[in-house]
This record gives C-alpha cells, sequence and structure tokens, in this order.
C-alpha cells in the first residue's frame, strides 16, 4: 500500500512537471511526502550489512541531491502578471527523472552483486530529495528580479 501511495505522489509529480507551476507551498510540501514514506519502510536498512545498506541509499539520494540542484539552476523560470514565480519542467523534467531511475538502478544492481537488500525506501527518498533541492534552487533563483512573462 505505501508503494502505491509513494507511486501514486511520483505520478503526480511527473504530471505536475508539464504544468506552469507558481512557487507556493505545495512545491515544497510535495517532496515531503516521499521523503517521510521512504524513511518509514520497513526494509530500509538491510540489518545483515547495514553499513554498505546504508552507503548505497546515502549514493542514490546524493545523487537526487544533485541532479535536483542541476535542475533546478536549468528549469526555465518567469513572474506571471501577479508577479509570482512561476517555472514548468516540460522536456527537462525527462532526462532527469530518467537519470535517477537509471542511478537507483545501478545502486541496486550494486547492492544485488553484493547480497545487500536495497529496498523501495531509497529510491522513494532519492526522488524527494530531488524535487526538494530543485524548489530550492528555483527559489534562490527566483530573488532574481524577473520581469513579467520573462523566461531565465
Amino acid at each position: 500500500m505505501v508503494e502505491i501511495l509513494t507511486a501514486a505522489v511520483l505520478v503526480l509529480g511527473l504530471i505536475r512537471e508539464f504544468r506552469d507551476q507558481r512557487l507556493t507551498l505545495v512545491p515544497w510540501l510535495l517532496p515531503v511526502i516521499p521523503i517521510v514514506v521512504g524513511a518509514l519502510q520497513d526494509d530500509l536498512i538491510d540489518h545483515d550489512r547495514s553499513g554498505a545498506s546504508i552507503g548505497l541509499g546515502a549514493g542514490i539520494t546524493g545523487i537526487g541531491l544533485v541532479l535536483g540542484v542541476a535542475y533546478g539552476a536549468l528549469l526555465p523560470m518567469s513572474r506571471d502578471a501577479a508577479g509570482h514565480t512561476v517555472f514548468k519542467g516540460g522536456l527537462y523534467a525527462l532526462p532527469v527523472w530518467a537519470g535517477l531511475l537509471v542511478s537507483r538502478t545501478a545502486f541496486f544492481k550494486v547492492g544485488q552483486n553484493q547480497d545487500i537488500d536495497t529496498g523501495f525506501g531509497f529510491l522513494a527518498i532519492s526522488f524527494g530529495a530531488m524535487l526538494l533541492a530543485r524548489v530550492l534552487v528555483v527559489t534562490i533563483r527566483s530573488r532574481k528580479r524577473l520581469p513579467a512573462g520573462s523566461a531565465a
């Protein structure tokens, strides 16, 4: 059930990437859901090999953060008529999300080869970390003066 909830949030997040998003509370709260759900997974850490398991989880989460920072830096932004920051991932979203899935698969295979269980939790945490890093960078960039309707 938890995997379905997290997958639904991720699908919602991906769909939102193709729509104009205002920099409001929602882009800050949406990443929190997969992070919390991922952290609450019973199989988050392989207790037989906890150090290696945590290392793999930290690695995929770090990749999520790096991808989120790069994504936020490249994301087109503008201001609407009311002066609110508006951003839209569009096609920029596809390689970032694909990169995170490919990275997660690589980390999963490394764990499998070393007989380390890597659960669903770190995938959810890494997606949340990516989205959180992206909105942080967008917020920092939005502090610059953008004229209404301009793209940066």
